[in-house]
This record gives structure tokens, C-alpha cells and sequence, in this order.
């Protein structure tokens, strides 16, 4: 019932918002900049939930020559993986959906021992992470995570 309730209030929130399209057109030409030779970029979204602003990102990159995806979505809500499949199969130029993970960032694992990922993207999802002592332990694994030149972004609101 908690899931059901979330995606009503995160539907509504999205609904009469510009969020995604402001948000994501900055991340893109952070990505444009910071990754400027790369051909294609390993992209782990921690708490994808439906996926509107990366969908904005990839057709930035698209239309401005940028580096193609390999995404792998992470969220604890089934509802919301289904539509972030949805949303991001559509024929995104550059974007390809690897995998998506139903669990907690607290639980994850990477599916492939080794993997690394150029993109760590926490948008809008850091507030959901257990705290102990106003601290988050478990962004402590995100660096083991990160390929050595990669990039951790998290998008939230103070």
C-alpha cells in the first residue's frame, strides 16, 4: 500500500512540475563537459523511479552528439521499474536499458563482480537511504562502485 501511495504523490509532484526537463538539460552538458571524449557510459540511477529525467538527458546527448548510455535502473518499487521500462524503451536515441534491479540501494549488489559504472546518479532518491547518526554509511560503497575516472551525481533538495 506504501508503494501505491508514493507513486500517487511522485505522479502528482511530476505532473504539474518542470523539474525533469530544468534538471536534466544541466546534467546533460555536466556529462557533455565531463565526459567529452566518451563514446558510451556506464550509467547506474539509484532510485529511478520513473525515469523522466534521464530520458531528458539522453535525448539531450542524442541531439548534441554525446556519449550513448548503458543504463541500469535500481528502485525498491516494482510500479516504478515497470515504468521506467516504459518510459525509456521508446526509442531514445543512445539509451539502451541493461537492467533494471527491484531492491534497495542498502541491499544492491552489482550484478557482474568487478562492475564499475561512469555515472552514479542519486536524483531526488538520497532522502529514501537509511541514516545513522545524520550520516548515510551506505553511500560509502558508491566509490568502490565508480570506475576511476567516474562521476557521482546527487541531485537533492536542502
Amino acid at each position: 500500500m506504501q508503494d501505491i501511495e508514493y507513486a500517487k504523490t511522485l505522479s502528482h509532484y511530476l505532473a504539474h512540475s518542470n523539474e525533469n526537463e530544468i534538471d536534466g538539460i544541466e546534467i546533460a552538458r555536466l556529462i557533455i563537459k565531463y565526459f567529452f571524449c566518451e563514446e558510451k557510459l556506464k550509467w547506474l540511477d539509484v532510485g529511478c523511479g520513473p525515469g523522466g529525467k534521464l530520458g531528458i538527458i539522453a535525448e539531450c546527448l542524442g541531439h548534441w552528439g554525446g556519449p550513448s548510455i548503458e543504463l541500469c535502473g535500481l528502485d525498491p518499487s516494482s510500479y516504478w521499474l515497470d515504468c521506467f521500462t516504459r518510459q525509456l524503451k521508446r526509442g531514445i536515441y543512445g539509451l539502451e536499458i541493461k537492467e533494471t534491479i527491484l531492491d534497495t540501494w542498502e541491499n544492491y549488489s552489482a550484478t557482474e563482480y568487478g562492475q564499475k559504472y561512469n555515472v552514479i546518479s542519486f536524483l531526488h532518491s538520497v532522502y529514501g537511504l537509511k541514516t545513522e547518526k545524520d550520516k548515510i554509511p551506505s553511500l560509502e560503497r558508491v566509490i568502490d562502485l565508480a570506475s576511476e575516472n567516474g562521476l557521482i551525481i546527487d541531485l537533492s533538495q536542502n
